[in-house]
């Protein structure tokens, strides 16, 4: 996220709701809500202006630092079990660990878009191809006839959903490419999930 006064109201915004939510979940004193709430908001502000001026996983750092830090307090105070402070300091100090070997290595975050078909003539046509596909393999026809549209519609749709590597051909039937498959999101979502974790240790 930038760091702009959009960015600071986002950050004020989420820190409202967790407020709220924090609140009705706990109906802790008011008083020390607004602290916390003071806390979240700074953390945010804090860690968009820290990816901006210094680099991408900085705000990991400054993130990885605070868990640490509230982890031992948990612990000099007695108020959580060994167990949890144990899980607090590896979360932080991984967080630590993980934003300085990216910035070591000038690794900056992928640049995702909202729509993964923002860059075609009719997203919503696309869309609703791909979806379909995802659903079960079809052929252009096939197509035509589920989606009620036009043969030119659906092959402008199939050409950009090729080219981009989203949907693969097998002779006349389309499938989509296992990588963007939503089921095959959720089966390598665990793998996914490791990975990450191991990845400033491969770095």
């Amino acid at each position: 996220m930038t760091f702009d006064a959009k960015s600071i109201g986002v950050r004020a915004v989420e820190a409202a709701v967790f407020a709220v939510l924090l609140w009705g979940f706990t109906g802790i004193e008011l008083r020390v809500l607004a602290g916390v709430t003071a806390a979240v908001f700074s953390l945010g502000v804090a860690s968009d202006a820290a990816e901006e001026y210094v680099g991408d996983y900085a705000g990991n750092v400054l993130l990885g630092v605070l868990v640490a830090v509230v982890a031992v307090a948990a612990s000099a105070l007695g108020t959580v079990h060994a167990a949890v402070t144990a899980l607090g300091g590896l979360a932080g100090g991984w967080l630590v660990f993980d934003g300085v070997q990216h910035l070591r290595h000038g690794i900056e975050r992928p640049k995702r878009t909202k729509n993964p078909f923002a860059a075609a003539e009719d997203t919503k046509r696309v869309a609703a191809v791909f979806r379909a596909i995802d659903d079960e393999p079809r052929t252009r026809g096939e197509l035509a006839a589920d989606l009620d549209l036009d043969g030119e519609a659906i092959s402008g749709a199939l050409d950009y959903l090729e080219t981009s590597g989203r949907v693969e051909r097998d002779g006349d039937t389309y499938r989509v490419n296992e990588e963007f498959s939503r089921s095959s999101s959720l089966r390598s979502s665990p793998r996914r999930l490791l990975a990450r974790v191991l990845e400033p240790f491969r770095l």
